[in-house]
């Protein structure tokens, strides 16, 4: 296995991100005054988040999108208690229409491209709970999915094996020690 970089923290992640969009030419640098990161001292833990983008139009202030990660009621996802991490802020002084609209555009393109990101560079967003993978008896993948406690791998891997023809044996990682176990579909159907 690959060594994992180290966790990504608000600030890093915000300029990786506006970095990419750069090259791509989607910042619309024509209606933007500056934009501003979020806090280094705050981790992403876990990928079980949802990117929300949003945007304020403040009259004679201007336009602002703040990008926020959303965790809900999951389990820890950031290194603070809160359920919410902001990622960054997009600021722009217009106020017309038409900035309103490239502003907007711009949170959809920053959404897709770290959801993009994200998916492709799944380790370095999961370093809580137990990733629980599916496979069939050639090593084709039935899927994936993550919870955050080894009980509740244990009991969605004894599910999927103890179906016929479901899953052949299930990956349980434990996304802190990076440790895996496998669970074959005839260890668990007793």
């Amino acid at each position: 296995m690959d060594k994992k970089r180290k966790k990504w923290n608000a600030r890093e992640l915000f300029f990786m991100i506006k970095e990419e969009l750069e090259k791509e030419g989607l910042i619309p640098d024509d209606i933007l005054d500056y934009s501003s990161a979020g806090s280094a001292s705050e981790l992403i833990l876990a990928e079980e988040f949802d990117v929300v983008p949003h945007i304020v139009h403040g009259a004679c202030e201007g336009i602002y999108m703040d990008i926020r990660l959303e965790a809900g009621e999951c389990a820890r996802v950031f290194s603070t208690p809160k359920p919410e991490l902001r990622l960054g802020t997009f600021k722009t002084l217009q106020t017309d229409k038409e900035a309103y609209k490239k502003t907007a555009m711009l949170g959809a393109e920053f959404v897709y491209a770290l959801l993009e990101y994200i998916d492709k560079h799944r380790d370095e967003f999961n370093w809580t709970g137990f990733d629980i993978t599916a496979f069939r008896n050639a090593g084709d993948t039935i899927g994936k999915m993550w919870t955050p406690s080894y009980k509740r791998a244990l009991e969605h891997a004894r599910k999927l094996t103890s179906r016929p023809g479901v899953a052949a044996y299930v990956v349980i990682r434990n996304n802190e020690t990076e440790k895996e176990e496998v669970i074959r579909r005839n260890e668990m159907t007793a």
